[in-house]
C-alpha cells in the first residue's frame, strides 16, 4: 500500500513538473486534492466495511475482497494517469487512486488485528516495518527507471505492480486467516466442552 502511496509522498511534485509542466503556483492544489480524498476515503471505507460485516457477517467480504478491489483500483487508476494525455483526466485518475487506498488502509490493519488476536503487536509492527521500507525504496528506485531512460508510464509500473500484489497478498491473508480462524474456534469449543463435561 505505502509503495503507491510513496508516489504521492515523494514523487508527485517531480511528475507535475516533468510530465505535467505545471508550475509552483498551479501545482499546489493539484498536490493537495488527492489527500483530500483519501481522507474521505478512509472514514467512509471504514463506515461501508462495517456496513458490509453486518449485512452479510462476512470477514472476508467486508475487509478482504473490499481491500483488495481497492488495492487493483488504485494500481489501475494511477498507471491510466500517467497514460492520458489531459491534465484534468490524469489529475482526476490520482485521486481516484489515492481514494481507492482509503479501503486498503482500513482492511489492513483490522485483518492485522482480527485475525492475529494475541500476535497482533508483532504482527502490526513488521506490516508498518515492510510498508515503511517501501515507502523508502519505491521512490528510489522510480527515480532510477527514470534516469536510465524509461518514461513515466513504464516507471510507474514498479508501484502498480506492487499495488496489484498488495491485492494478492490482502485475498490469500483473508482466505489463509479464516481457516485459522475456523480451526481456533473448533479448539476453543473442544476445551470449552471438555472442561463443562470435567
Amino acid at each position: 500500500m505505502l509503495a503507491v502511496q510513496s508516489f504521492y509522498h515523494v514523487t508527485l511534485p517531480q511528475y507535475l513538473l516533468s510530465a505535467r509542466h505545471l508550475s509552483y503556483q498551479e501545482m499546489g492544489w493539484v498536490f493537495s486534492l488527492p489527500w483530500f480524498c483519501l481522507y474521505g476515503s478512509v472514514v467512509a471505507s471504514g463506515f461501508i466495511s462495517d456496513r458490509i460485516y453486518a449485512r452479510t457477517a462476512s470477514v472476508f467480504r467486508a475487509r478482504v475482497l473490499f481491500g483488495a478491489l481497492g488495492a487493483t483500483t488504485s494500481a489501475v487508476c494511477l498507471e491510466a494517469a500517467s497514460l492520458c494525455h489531459s491534465i484534468l483526466t490524469s489529475v482526476a485518475l490520482l485521486c481516484a487512486a489515492f481514494a481507492a487506498l482509503g479501503p486498503c488502509q482500513v482492511s489492513i490493519w483490522t485483518l492485522a488485528q482480527g485475525l492475529t488476536r494475541h500476535h497482533a503487536a508483532v504482527v502490526v509492527g513488521w506490516a508498518g516495518f515492510c510498508s515503511n521500507l517501501a515507502a523508502g525504496i519505491v521512490p528510489v528506485l522510480t527515480a532510477h527507471l527514470l534516469k536510465t531512460g524509461l518514461n513515466w508510464p513504464e516507471a510507474l509500473l514498479l508501484p502498480c505492480v506492487l499495488g496489484v500484489l498488495e491485492a494478492v497478498c490482502c485475498l490469500l491473508t483473508g482466505y489463509f486467516g479464516q481457516i485459522d480462524e475456523c480451526q481456533d474456534m473448533s479448539f476453543s469449543r473442544n476445551i470449552s466442552k471438555e472442561s463443562y463435561d470435567v
